[in-house]
């Protein structure tokens, strides 16, 4: 099942280069950047973060880089544990289970790792507008206005 998490851009390419996400899904990302900011070119990640997404998906990666916001699955439950166990990863709430959740009541939980830094990431996305309050479900809906393949319907 699709699911929402924010991460480091450079966390997002060395999972895409260990092919943990789904072969036939794939994974979306938007840049969550500040108004005036400009995100981080891939070209610039990439060359330094390959030979180690290849060698070993590490939780010490990824430091520094900005935020996305990612929608995506796993082809296996074990590199799903892999992906939810590294500590850059923030899992937003589960739609299903969790889609009235205000994503903000998970700040500070051990297993979601939101923190105030990824509240402040969405906010400062003009497109995305999030406000106090928003759910993952009005992210889903808002988050498609930018990027169309973030569709609810595409996570369900």
């Amino acid at each position: 099942m699709r699911r929402f998490f924010i991460v480091p851009k450079s966390v997002w390419l060395m999972a895409h280069h260990a092919s943990l996400f789904h072969p036939g899904v794939g994974s979306h990302f938007i840049d969550l950047v500040a108004p005036g900011e400009s995100p981080t070119p891939m070209a610039e990640i990439a060359p330094a973060k390959v030979a180690v997404a290849r060698a070993a998906f590490s939780a010490e990666a990824g430091a520094g880089s900005n935020y996305v916001l990612v929608s995506t699955d796993f082809h296996s439950e074990g590199v799903e544990e892999l992906w939810h166990g590294h500590d850059a990863v923030a899992i937003l709430p589960h739609p299903t289970f969790e889609g009235n959740d205000p994503i903000h009541q998970h700040v500070g939980s051990a297993t979601k790792r939101i923190h105030p830094a990824h509240i402040a990431a969405l906010a400062s996305h003009a497109g995305i507008g999030y406000v106090h309050g928003d759910t993952v479900l009005d992210l889903a809906r808002k988050a498609a206005a930018v990027h169309p393949l973030m569709k609810l319907r595409h996570i369900l």
